[in-house]
């Protein structure tokens, strides 16, 4: 597998310009009023940029025969978005801090995947 961080290589410029600008787009796209959906779409660009790389490798674990592993995963997804909305209310997070801590834990829950994939089902 030596082509592991091409998609990742390719993909960053793209989705560091968003987060660089991203209000000009969003204003340009949307108008005026939908600029602070800048605020959202930085705080969920590492997901989408994680969920990019890794997704193509996802379907590894059932290839591989590992529908144990793929199920615990998709559990943990579910678990990650259920614990980061309750952490989210709890602490009385904005929205913006909210969507920042549901990246970081189903960016966790990718990579992780990600690793176990690498190991195990190659």
């Amino acid at each position: 597998m030596a082509y592991r961080g091409g998609l990742a290589a390719v993909s960053l410029p793209f989705f560091a310009g968003l987060a660089l600008w991203a209000e000009p787009l969003i204003h340009w796209a949307l108008g005026a009023p939908w600029l602070p959906a800048a605020g959202y779409l930085r705080a969920l660009l590492p997901l989408f940029w994680v969920r990019l790389c890794t997704v193509p490798v996802s379907t590894a674990g059932i290839a591989a025969g590992k529908q144990k592993a793929t199920m615990i995963w998709q559990g943990a997804l579910l678990a990650a978005s259920l614990c980061a909305g309750a952490a989210a209310e709890r602490l009385g997070l904005e929205p913006e801090k909210a969507l920042l801590t549901l990246s970081a834990l189903l960016c966790g829950c990718y990579l992780a995947f990600y690793v176990y994939c690498g190991k195990n089902c190659a």
